[in-house]
């Protein structure tokens, strides 16, 4: 929820695409809105690094360097781990590494391309359910631990 607050109403906000100077008087302006948005993009980002390790556990059984990963690529590398695994549904899996696509498009998007960038984060807000579902399976269903079990003894 943090990344989305800080993309949806502060960037969209402040951000004034092809104008710097524009963009540094919203900046000077609304600067609590500025420093409540890096805030709250802080909390996700700090949530990521102990979900990485969480997530090595039981990803390790299907491949151990591919669990070690960072967030666009991460969700790349989890799409892939889910995929490969028995454990949970691959559609999951399919879902998280379009979203890991969408957030490196809407990354190198907003830095290359700032008029697009509305765009791209529309395709990021969808994939984002992604996590959601993610989210959701794990609290209402988990994983498959007979068929983990049966992965991490191989």
């Amino acid at each position: 929820m943090g990344g989305v607050f800080a993309e949806i109403f502060v960037r969209q906000r402040l951000i004034v695409a092809g104008d710097a100077a524009a963009t540094a008087q919203n900046i000077l302006t609304h600067e609590r809105l500025f420093r409540w948005g890096f805030a709250a993009e802080l909390v996700p980002c700090l949530c990521n690094m102990p979900l990485a390790v969480i997530f090595y556990e039981p990803f390790k059984v299907v491949n151990r360097r591919a669990a070690l990963t960072f967030f666009g690529g991460y969700c790349l590398t989890i799409g892939y781990l889910i995929f490969r695994s028995t454990f949970l549904p691959r559609v999951i899996g399919v879902l998280l590494a379009i979203e890991g696509v969408c957030y490196l498009t809407n990354s190198f998007v907003d830095f290359l391309a700032p008029g697009l960038a509305s765009g791209a984060l529309a395709l990021l807000m969808v994939s984002g359910l992604a996590e959601v579902v993610l989210c959701l399976w794990l609290l209402l269903k988990g994983l498959n631990l007979a068929k983990w079990q049966e992965m991490a003894a191989s």
